[in-house]
């Protein structure tokens, strides 16, 4: 049985397979030795699964992801210190005798990746709001109007409407920011919503004024 393919499968389709096997079977037996413990296991899944998602990014003739795969397949086992054979074996040996269990092990592979996922997406927001903040804050304090935008008496009205009115008329040196003015105004529609953060962005526009002097 080579597992490169078969881990290929849908995973519906593996669900369907566990899913007739509990019904067949819900006696709990003894494991064998050379059969992969439950958390060994799930730590292979875990890593297969990973794989199986790169490979799909990669595009390449189907006997070269054949290839890929069985590269990475026998990474994967060298990793765990295990045969392919024996991982083959451990799949039937769950799927026959211990579905149920199974399908928890592959539930929790899921969570986990998914879980990891959400992660994932919440750093990558993080560093894209930072990085729109930078730009924005890099903007406002390397324009024509830095000072006047620092000042005590610029409210947040006249902040927005100088800003917006200097970037429209300077258009060039937003994208040299990388930004147009809708990134502009969008911006200010998100960094800009009270005093206290009319407060903070003054107080950066400063502190850079200052440094420079």
């Amino acid at each position: 049985m080579n597992w490169a393919r078969t881990c290929a499968l849908p995973l519906s389709l593996w669900v369907c397979i566990l899913l007739v096997a509990c019904s067949q079977s819900e006696e709990i037996v003894e494991i064998p030795k050379h059969i992969l413990r439950p958390d060994k296991l799930q730590g292979v899944l875990y890593d297969a699964q990973i794989l199986e998602s790169q490979l799909e990014l990669i595009r390449m003739p189907e006997d070269a992801i054949l290839d890929s795969s069985t590269a990475f397949y026998n990474h994967l086992y060298q990793k765990h210190g295990i045969s392919s054979d024996q991982f083959d074996t451990t799949i039937k040996y769950y799927t026959l005798n211990e579905p149920g269990l199974l399908m928890a092990l592959y539930d929790s592979v899921i969570k986990r990746l998914k879980i990891e996922l959400l992660e994932y997406v919440d750093v990558e927001s993080h560093m894209n709001f930072q990085l729109n903040h930078n730009h924005f804050i890099k903007a406002l304090t390397e324009s024509g109007i830095a000072e006047v935008l620092s000042k005590p008496e610029t409210d947040l009205k006249i902040f927005k409407s100088l800003t917006m009115k200097y970037f429209e008329e300077h258009k060039k040196e937003l994208l040299h920011h990388n930004m147009t003015p809708t990134d502009m105004k969008y911006s200010m529609d998100h960094f800009l919503r009270n005093q206290d953060q009319l407060f903070q962005v003054k107080r950066s526009i400063k502190r850079t004024l200052i440094k420079r002097k």
